[in-house]
Parts: structure tokens; C-alpha cells; sequence
């Protein structure tokens, strides 16, 4: 938690970006809007024909079981790069806990979804579909309390996701990097073509204290260019430097991601 004494100074410092900046920075207000929560779910398949059945079971039995209790903007992704690895992500939003929560009692009581799983279920303890799920929760930023479906993904155009996690040294520089999104940054990659998807928290999982989030674009060499604008906006230098985030980020990682034929992202 970020003590008094830095809630003031966080206050100082946004009014005086809000100052600096004029309409290129704008201080996250956070409303009534409700932050969802975001499941990030690999299953990790390394044989491309459980990678088929697994296709079959999302697409056929699992998507449409979550949408009938209310869950849409699911996406569904492979790692674009590294060819022999065939896990598949999934990013799951939730706009009540309570629906995370009760995903597995649902699924239980869904007949339709039970008979669509039934290949999936029938694979043998001795050739399993996948190695295990890991599964991440996630509580969405206030400067981005919602989800955001990329232009491409309506219009099923060509696309790439990158993923990035920030993990911070401890609790509170994690927070205060969060901080940072939330009074500006997040508005610049918006404004320099980045397209977030989501912003993130990490609530449980491994590798915490840390946050995630995803960008799109139509390709990379789009989404460098979006990279190359961020660099040098004018809102992004203002706040980079700023000695209260010093320090906030420890390591970074990042992977792109393809969506799969009927991911909705």
C-alpha cells in the first residue's frame, strides 16, 4: 500500500503533468466505472494434434458455455514465435468476481457444454490434451477500468497482440509503476497508436508483485512505428524522468501472440 506521504506527493506530481502537458496528458478519473477482472489462462499442449482437440473444445464447448453466463470479448491466442512451442492463452474478462468464481459449478450444471466436451474429457490419463492450465487473475487499472476490443478484431483483419509483464522489487514500487499508467501513460500509448487491450494487476499468480497488459496492431512493423511515436510524445517525456517512479520496474517480459480463428479478440 502507498503510504499518506506519497498519496500527497502523487497528487503534486499529477497536477503538475496536468499542468505541463495541456491535452496531450489527462489525469484517469475513476467514476463509477466498475475495473474488471481478467483471467489469463495458458494451457500448455507442446503436440500440435492435442492442439487441434483443445482447438475444438474452446471453440465448440468452452466459449459458448462461458458466453451463455454472460462472458463475451474472449481471446484466444498461440505464441507467434516460438514454433514448437503450441500452448494456447486464453484472456477470460470479468466484470463481477463472483462470475471467476463461479465459472466451475456453472460449467458443471451446463448440459450443452458437457456433451460439446466430450472428446476433450475422453483423452487418456496416459496422453493427456496438455501438461497443466497455469492460471493468472488480474484486477483492470482505474486509468483503463475495462477491456477494449481492438478496430481489427471487429473486422476479423490480420493482427498481433503483444503481451508485457512489469514486475516491481517489492509491493510498492509495483504500485506506484501503476500509478504512473494511471496518471498519463496510458492515455500516450492510446494517443500514439499502441491500442491497449488491457491493463492489469496481478492478484494471484506467479512472478508478483507485478503488472500486465496487452497492446494490438496490424502487424510489427505497425506496431514499431507505434513504439517510435510513443517514444517521443511529448507526455511520455514529461513523466518517464520523474523521480517518484524511479526504480518501479525490475524486469520486463514480453511475448507476441496471434489470435486463433475464433478468438473474438
Amino acid at each position: 500500500m502507498i503510504k499518506s506521504t506519497n498519496r500527497r506527493n502523487f497528487l503534486k506530481a499529477s497536477a503538475a503533468i496536468a499542468l505541463t502537458s495541456g491535452a496531450n496528458i489527462a489525469i484517469a478519473a475513476t467514476g463509477d466505472t466498475v475495473q474488471e477482472h481478467y483471467e489469463i489462462r495458458t494451457y500448455k499442449v507442446t503436440n500440435p494434434t492435442k492442439k487441434t482437440i483443445l482447438d475444438r473444445y474452446l471453440e465448440n464447448a468452452l466459449i459458448p458455455a462461458l458466453s451463455r453466463i454472460g462472458i463475451d470479448r474472449i481471446g484466444v491466442f498461440t505464441n507467434r514465435d516460438d514454433v514448437e512451442d503450441h500452448s494456447v492463452y486464453m484472456l477470460i474478462p470479468y466484470s463481477k468476481i463472483e462470475t471467476f468464481v463461479g465459472i466451475t459449478p456453472a460449467l458443471e450444471a451446463d448440459k450443452a457444454y458437457q456433451d460439446a466436451a466430450k472428446e476433450y474429457y475422453s483423452e487418456p490419463l496416459e496422453d493427456p490434451i496438455y501438461s497443466r492450465i497455469n492460471s493468472k487473475l488480474f484486477k483492470a487499472f482505474s486509468g483503463m477500468p475495462t477491456l477494449g476490443v481492438p478496430k481489427q478484431s471487429t473486422s476479423k483483419a490480420p493482427r498481433i497482440f503483444e503481451l508485457r509483464t512489469y514486475e516491481g522489487h517489492n509491493e510498492e514500487k509495483s504500485a506506484l509503476k501503476i500509478e504512473m499508467f494511471n496518471i498519463g501513460e496510458i492515455q500516450v500509448m492510446q494517443q500514439a497508436g499502441l491500442a491497449p487491450v488491457f491493463f492489469g494487476q496481478a492478484i494471484i499468480g506467479d512472478d508478483v508483485p507485478n503488472l500486465t497488459y496487452m497492446l494490438s496492431a496490424t502487424d510489427q512493423e505497425d506496431h514499431q512505428s507505434h513504439w517510435d511515436a510513443f517514444r517521443v510524445h511529448e507526455g511520455w517525456l514529461k513523466i518517464k524522468d520523474l523521480p517518484r517512479y524511479k526504480g518501479s520496474i525490475s524486469n520486463i517480459t514480453s511475448t507476441f501472440l496471434v489470435p486463433t480463428s475464433y478468438s473474438q479478440l
